[in-house]
């Protein structure tokens, strides 16, 4: 049976890992056991119970998996490693996804918090402490913006700001960042727009127009990816993504494919995107095995959800290619949508379990012509 490798169980690499098992011997490569919703870690940094999914609860049993971190791939005798551990692959799929980086900002990795599964615990110790009054996120994309909005409402007492170099919701339209703001003025988050982080320090946050007081800093900027790619002589792009063709395969290695955010296909770093590439790679794969072709990946955006607290939430429609149309749903209605899709990623996984095939995603309208 054809031996396949899938490193990582995040959203891509489960629901690649799902699709493929009734048809080969699939070996799944995690730094743990426990299956991390991404998407609700603003949740679990403010004390919220979120359930411990465990990854063999999820997988069929005819799912290997291996505990433990890759530390290199070697193409030439298709083999990863696991420490000293060599395991074979006839296929590999690289889904090592992403984290959010802590690096090219003096004093970031000495005195800043993130939202990476490893720092969740001491940011609930340090929001709950009676020490803390000031707090500060560094970024103003939809992680932050979810975890400003997330610790104010937890956090009633606690002065939050928030500071992006850029506008705040800038992928919004002008009804949504203006909903954005509403919100915000509400929850009492300041925001501070177009403004460059110099340094960090234990109690501060200095930037090119001025210091701000800061108990707790919670960095929510750009994301890195692994490099074990690079280092193991995959080709990849500047930032370390696998160079992938239009068929997700790694484009100096055709029995490598790369998925989710790991792989550099263009699109938006997302859960959104993660589990369609990792499906179709699947696809792809099995359709290969069987000698059969598939259209070119394609994907189409159709909304980005943000919760902002647990009673609150934006939905703003995208069009094909992410940007912002006119409709958004906001308030309540908002909230409802935005736990609907989020809920809905899991289900999916659960479901593939049982029903391989089952998870569809948008696709252009001229799908397969191209």
């Amino acid at each position: 049976m054809t031996k396949i490798v899938i490193l990582g169980a995040g959203y891509a690499g489960m629901i690649a890992a799902l699709r493929l098992a009734c048809h080969a011997e699939v070996t799944l490569i995690n730094a743990s056991d426990l299956f991390v919703e991404r998407i609700r870690l603003h949740q679990v940094a403010t004390g919220q119970s979120i359930r411990n999914l465990r990854i063999a609860n999820l997988c069929p049993s005819n799912v290997r998996l291996i505990c433990g971190y890759v530390t290199r791939i070697d193409p030439a005798t298709k083999q990863v490693y696991v420490g000293e551990q060599a395991i074979g692959y006839d296929y590999l799929v690289y889904a090592l996804g992403s984290r959010v980086s802590v690096t090219g900002v003096p004093g970031l990795s000495q005195h800043a918090l993130t939202l990476n599964p490893e720092d969740s615990y001491k940011l609930i110790q340090r929001l709950r402490s009676a020490a803390t009054k000031h707090v500060v996120i560094v970024g103003g994309g939809l992680t932050g913006i979810e975890a400003a909005s997330e610790i104010a409402a937890r956090y009633p007492t606690h002065s939050v700001t928030l500071i992006t170099q850029g506008q705040m919701g800038a992928g919004l339209s002008v009804g949504g960042r203006a909903y954005l703001q509403e919100v915000f003025n509400q929850l009492r988050i300041d925001y501070i727009e177009r403004t460059s982080v110099n340094r960090l320090e234990a109690d501060r946050v200095i930037t090119n127009r001025g210091d701000f007081v800061s108990d707790v800093t919670l960095w929510a900027g750009s994301f890195e990816v692994s490099p074990i790619a690079r280092e193991s002589g995959i080709q990849t792009n500047a930032i370390g993504q696998v160079l992938v063709d239009q068929y997700l395969r790694s484009v100096s290695d055709d029995r490598i494919y790369a998925i989710g955010d790991a792989a550099a296909t263009g699109l938006r770093m997302s859960c959104a995107t993660a589990m369609p590439t990792g499906a179709y790679a699947a696809d792809h794969l099995l359709a290969r095995l069987r000698g059969e072709s598939l259209p070119a990946f394609q994907f189409a955006y159709m909304v980005q959800c943000i919760s902002l607290g647990r009673w609150k939430g934006l939905a703003q429609w995208v069009d094909q290619d992410d940007q912002p149309q006119l409709r958004v749903i906001m308030g309540w209605r908002g909230a409802v949508v935005k736990e609907l899709i989020s809920s809905y990623t899991l289900w999916a996984i659960q479901l593939e379990r049982f029903l391989p095939g089952l998870y569809r995603y948008p696709r252009p309208k001229n799908y397969g012509r191209i």
